[in-house]
């Protein structure tokens, strides 16, 4: 699935709608509409563009922003930053830090990974095929960039270390 199909679907929901349990909602009906092959290259591309934030410093941010960040919240952390738009996605990507000034209360979003799931649950009546998949959402390794610890983010990110942690 091209880039610009996959966000044209996020967007059809996350600009009309702000909670996060109707963007889930609306997403799953959204890519209901699509065929089973399609909704396989929706959750690739989810895959693929999750993959991109999987860095070091997004994560310090999460960390900041959440007052923790467990390896399965960073995940659903990055869903959040999808159901955001390609815009405030894009924006993250450039400056992590830029996430303070936009992300919903609730912004672990652990449903969103499962929009696909249960698309194709409802299209097919079967499980989600994840061998039909070609990569891992984290590729199968270590974030990108430079590791940290708890002890390294108030350098890091003083200002958002102040205001949130």
């Amino acid at each position: 699935m091209e880039n610009s199909r996959f966000w044209n679907i996020v967007e059809s929901v996350t600009n009309r709608v702000s909670d996060i349990e109707d963007i889930f909602e609306g997403l799953v009906e959204v890519v209901s509409k699509l065929t089973p092959e399609e909704i396989i290259a929706f959750k690739q591309k989810q895959y693929e563009v999750s993959g991109l934030v999987y860095r070091w410093d997004v994560w310090a941010v999460a960390y900041i922003l959440n007052g923790g960040c467990s390896d399965d919240g960073f995940t659903y952390f990055r869903a959040s930053l999808i159901s955001g738009g390609r815009e405030k996605f894009e924006a993250a990507l450039k400056n992590p830090e830029s996430l303070a000034d936009w992300l919903p209360e609730d912004f672990e979003a652990e449903d969103f990974m499962y929009i696909a799931n249960d698309a194709y649950e409802k299209v097919t009546g079967e499980e989600f095929p994840y061998d039909r998949l070609t990569s891992e959402e984290d590729g199968g390794s270590d974030p990108a960039g430079e590791a940290w610890d708890e002890d390294d983010l108030p350098k890091l990110y003083p200002d958002l270390y102040k205001k949130y942690f």
